[in-house]
């Protein structure tokens, strides 16, 4: 068996994420799994996508009343 993951910051052991990220339960520092930022600017995408199509149904729903 390989060596337990430890923290980059404290080296306090770490239990990696599905994706290989972890957050450090003693000294909280963050490692994001690799790709992350492209997935997290498609979900922000995503998200600004639903928010303004409700906007939209919001303003045509008050236009036609």
């Amino acid at each position: 068996m390989g060596a337990d993951p430890r923290c980059d910051a404290c080296q306090a052991p770490v239990v990696t994420g599905p994706e290989g990220g972890y957050v450090c339960g003693q000294c909280w520092h963050l490692v994001e799994p690799p790709g992350y930022e492209e997935q997290r600017a498609k979900g922000l995408a995503r998200a600004r996508a639903k928010r303004e199509a409700r906007t939209a149904a919001r303003r045509a729903a008050q236009q036609h009343s």
